[in-house]
């Protein structure tokens, strides 16, 4: 990363190989990583941790991640960019859903590589830091 600020991510994923993937190539380009495997234990880190931006799993134990994403939402003290990073495919009332919901992004895991969701990220931080 060229600027001097080191970016904090925090993502919520209850599959172990995905959090091992991301965080290796988050923290290969400089960023500070943090991990959860489900939303409540997601919404407490955030909290503590306040990142600049998070992954967040539709699929997981507890609460699944649209009550996460909407309890993240409800947070006023948390202005962070949220990208659904999911699985659950790409039926459009999902995608939809995120939106509504206050997502700044969607993406299917299977359709992106750890370098393509790195340059994702980047440009959404661009896109918030420009405002």
């Amino acid at each position: 990363m060229n600027d001097k600020k080191k970016y904090k991510i925090l993502i919520i994923d209850d599959e172990k190989s995905i959090l091992d993937m991301f965080t290796t190539k988050f923290k290969n380009e400089g960023f500070e990583v943090f991990t959860e495997v489900n939303g409540l234990n997601g919404l407490t880190s955030a909290t503590k941790h306040k990142p600049d931006i998070i992954l967040l799993d539709i699929m997981m134990p507890g609460i699944d991640g649209f009550e996460t994403l909407r309890s993240f939402r409800q947070n006023t003290s948390l202005d962070v960019i949220i990208v659904i990073f999911t699985n659950l495919g790409n039926k459009q009332e999902d995608i939809d859903k995120a939106f509504e919901m206050g997502a700044n992004e969607y993406m299917l895991k299977a359709s992106f590589t750890p370098e393509e969701v790195f340059q994702s990220v980047m440009k959404l931080i661009k896109e918030k830091n420009k405002s």
